[in-house]
């Protein structure tokens, strides 16, 4: 009668349908720690990326710049009413300001930059120093000649501007010629916002306040023929540089001793070196592959609705190990691990 009632179970427990049921219980019990794991590898990677942008923040957060650019205010004569009575005629006139903007005819960016890791705990971010130089011409011929009849614009009172993403990471001015004249500038970027929405590597997502970052610097009085510029500005930042293509003709060069680049962004370099001393790299971009015009005019609030971030290109100061990366990888894979083996073992 005991042997009757111990068949069942005994049946029951060497059927197929029990042993599926056990191996699958089993994995999804093997796949509670797994899961413990991977939520204590993403809060320790928020905790780093928390630990770099505060450095980040202290050294001078990621470099992306955007010019220079010639600022030239102007005003320009409206009639917007006219009526008859028994005096005759009436005309009002309205003067409205405007800015005409003018982008270089040559731009040249020329970046010499070394690297270091700067630690916070266990925590580590690469930041890199060095010089940037900002060169090339302005020939304004072609937007003064722009202007309609009733505009008039103001040349003694032209602005050169250049704008950041961040200016905490400029340490010094070494040299700003305007031909032969030496420009002062001045930190503040006149509103001109044209680079408000870029990526960052600490943070999701980075979307520039209103209030824009830069520098200017009033512009000795213009003839309106082609001038030349040379300016040389000590800055520092950390993981990502970025340049957007202004200028008519816009040739950009980095080189530094980081040995891992990501070159990102919308247009890559024609031409690159790397080794393990580091990388050099250059880029040339024409106007016709970008949708910058030469020459703009804004009025009111029109500049802040202008964006070009999407035109930024440049290079990520990539880490080809990281810890919390590769324990990522080996958590996705891991299930794999916990599969097979119990697979194998049913089938053998």
């Amino acid at each position: 009668m005991e042997t009757e009632k111990k068949s069942p179970l005994k049946k029951m427990t060497q059927g197929y349908t029990f042993k599926v049921v056990m191996l699958v219980i089993l994995v999804l019990l093997l796949l509670i720690p797994l899961t413990m794991i991977r939520g204590l590898i993403n809060e320790r990677n928020r905790t780093a990326e928390s630990a770099e942008a505060d450095i980040m923040e202290a050294w001078g957060s990621e470099l992306i710049t955007a010019g220079p650019v010639m600022t030239i205010p102007g005003i320009r004569t409206e009639e917007i009413h006219s009526w008859s009575d028994r005096d005759g005629d009436r005309i009002e006139i309205v003067r409205r300001p405007f800015t005409l903007v003018v982008t270089p005819q040559r731009l040249a960016l020329n970046a010499q930059l070394t690297t270091e890791i700067r630690k916070r705990g266990i925590f580590s971010v690469p930041l890199f120093s060095g010089d940037m130089v900002f060169s090339g011409t302005f020939n304004p011929a072609q937007a003064i000649a722009s202007l309609l009849p009733n505009e008039e614009i103001f040349l003694h009172q032209a602005e050169l501007i250049i704008t950041l993403a961040s200016q905490k990471g400029i340490r010094r001015i070494d040299h700003a010629l305007w031909d032969d004249h030496d420009l002062f500038f001045q930190p503040g970027s006149r509103g001109l916002n044209i680079i408000r929405r870029t990526v960052s590597m600490v943070r999701s997502f980075h979307s520039g306040s209103s209030e824009s970052s830069g520098i200017f610097a009033d512009l000795p009085e213009l003839s309106g023929a082609e001038t030349d510029f040379s300016i040389a500005i000590a800055m520092q930042g950390g993981q990502m540089l970025r340049f957007l293509p202004i200028g008519q003709d816009t040739h950009a060069a980095v080189s530094t001793d980081w040995a891992s680049p990501s070159f990102q962004g919308s247009f890559l370099p024609g031409s690159s070196h790397i080794d393990d001393s580091g990388f050099d790299a250059a880029w040339d971009i024409s106007y016709l592959s970008r949708d910058i015009p030469l020459f703009w005019k804004t009025e009111g609030n029109d500049s802040d609705r202008r964006d070009y971030s999407e035109l930024l290109f440049g290079v990520n100061f990539f880490r080809a190990i990281d810890t919390y990366s590769l324990n990522t990888r080996a958590v996705k894979y891991a299930i794999l691990f916990v599969i097979i083996p119990f697979l194998t073992l049913f089938l053998l």
